[in-house]
């Protein structure tokens, strides 16, 4: 199975159809495999939702999941991870009764076809004793690829498209300037994966350089999104930023004239 990212609405179900295919990309028969879908944190580190797909059409490899309304008002809109993983599944033998010849009818003997996806023994005739159903083992569990290389993990967006969300503020703090030169970093905030960023800065005669800095982790690895320079300002100073940035903070250099007293994040 190869697919592109998938898009889940929160405010709604939403109802994802999976096609699973071989290299050729021909569909395949699931007959006999149980799948188990799974929705993980953008950072990899949280499982957040875990629920088996129901098969649709057996024969096309066609499978689907339902992330309910309820689901997904506990899971914050972002970019996340999913995994599907498979397991096959014995089969008891049943034995296919051909019709009756009325002129050798004790010729006929009951089919048994071939159990796919399991271990055991296996009889055309039928087995001449009670089938142990320990002598059929299930495959281990093992992942689907579902991108162009080989990967066991795809991407989903989780999006606030249906009903607007309440987002909550973040008072990034500001440290205590004694000791320090005129260069100093608000603390860090973790993005959890969102694409717009809005900072909002109350300044009182505020002159410098204000810089917001984006970062792949928490390490001094840090990089320039948007400066700006200010003279004697006062009031509000707000910045929308675009994009995924893992993490950010406000790197800030004054010219020791004014203060920023306040920095929020949303």
């Amino acid at each position: 199975m190869y697919t592109r990212n998938l898009k889940a609405h929160r405010g709604t179900d939403n109802r994802i159809l999976f096609e699973f295919v071989n290299q050729d990309q021909k569909p395949v028969d699931v007959i006999g495999i149980e799948f188990t879908f799974r929705m993980i944190s953008g950072n990899g580190e949280t499982l957040l939702l875990e629920k088996p797909l129901e098969i649709v059409n057996k024969g096309k490899g066609q499978a689907r999941v339902v992330l309910t309304e309820q689901e997904l008002d506990g899971i914050s809109p972002g970019l996340k991870g999913f995994s599907i993983e498979q397991q096959y599944v014995p089969f008891a033998w049943t034995p296919i009764e051909p019709p009756i010849d009325p002129e050798d009818p004790v010729a006929i003997q009951p089919i048994y076809p071939p159990i796919p996806n399991c271990s055991g023994p296996y009889n055309p005739t039928g087995p001449t004793d009670p089938v142990d159903p320990d002598s059929f083992q299930k495959v281990e569990f093992e992942a689907t690829y579902v991108d162009d290389h080989g990967g066991g993990r795809g991407v989903i967006e989780v999006l606030d498209s249906i009903m607007p969300a309440f987002v909550v503020s973040n008072i990034l703090t500001i440290p205590d300037r004694s000791g320090l030169n005129n260069e100093y970093n608000s603390s860090i905030i973790n993005t959890d994966a969102q694409a717009i960023h809005t900072f909002q800065l109350t300044v009182d005669s505020f002159t410098g350089t204000i810089t917001f800095q984006g970062g792949s982790d928490t390490d001094n690895e840090w990089y320039e999104i948007v400066t700006s320079n200010y003279t004697n300002h006062n009031g509000i100073i707000g910045a929308n930023i675009d994009g995924f940035h893992p993490y950010l903070r406000v790197n800030i250099t004054d010219n020791t004239a004014g203060e920023i007293t306040k920095i929020i994040y949303r």
